[in-house]
């Protein structure tokens, strides 16, 4: 293969090298602003869950205390309405119990209005306890995705660094070859156009000292034509 094939391959090559290399930085870059993004996105939305756990454990907190006292409250009131209606020397009936919801239904419908309350706050804090678990596997998973694709491209921008810088060597011999092979040829070429004119000269002088020849001879043979007829 030629120097001048083998210069313009390897430029080729180092031009291919150059590009992906600027690529793979590029890939980099994206990657790590997508790393932080997501970290950020992670971050507001573990804030968020906090809040929503904190809020919904301390309703559960509030209602359990408010229905505590509810209840408190209308056993009291039941108690004191059977002792109103009760006869003199009457002995008191028990204590009623649960079944004091059943003989007040405006209680009974507050009450359990409560409860599902606290049955929908203990639903949505173990569905936000599930969503963050999920969330923050997919983070993870995220993170190390990203940073092997991270440690990937640099390995591969070292290799393709190091083939470039190999390239780029072989290209400065490659230029040096062809620059001595381009002074080589125009001293050959030179050599040859001074030779070329020697050459012509020589052929034109040659064809005008043969002509000379001639007419000397010509002459000669004159004379001794002269001279014979002389005598």
């Amino acid at each position: 293969r030629s120097r001048r094939s083998t210069k313009r391959s390897l430029e080729v090559q180092i031009e291919q090298l150059t590009d992906e290399i600027a690529s793979l930085n590029e890939q980099i870059d994206q990657t790590q602003v997508s790393v932080k993004r997501a970290g950020e996105d992670r971050g507001a939305a573990n804030r968020q869950y906090q809040a929503t756990v904190a809020d919904q454990r301390a309703t559960v907190k509030i209602l359990r205390f408010a229905l505590k006292k509810l209840e408190s409250f209308y056993k009291k009131a039941s108690l004191v309405s059977v002792s109103i209606h009760r006869a003199p020397g009457e002995a008191p009936e028990p204590a009623p119990e649960q079944g004091t919801r059943q003989q007040h239904g405006a209680a009974e419908g507050v009450m359990n209005m409560i409860e599902m309350i606290i049955a929908d706050a203990k639903r949505l804090e173990k569905e936000s306890i599930t969503d963050e678990a999920e969330a923050q596997a997919d983070y993870e998973k995220l993170l190390r995705d990203s940073f092997g694709a991270i440690a990937d491209a640099q390995r591969s921008i070292v290799d393709k660094t190091a083939t470039k810088a190999d390239a780029d060597s072989q290209l400065s011999s490659a230029k040096s070859d062809l620059k001595r092979t381009d002074e080589e040829l125009e001293e050959l070429a030179a050599t040859n156009a001074q030779l070329h004119g020697e050459c012509d000269y020589l052929l034109k002088n040659f064809a005008v000292r043969q002509q000379a020849r001639t007419e000397e001879i010509e002459s000669i043979e004159q004379a001794k034509a002269i001279l014979a007829g002389a005598k």
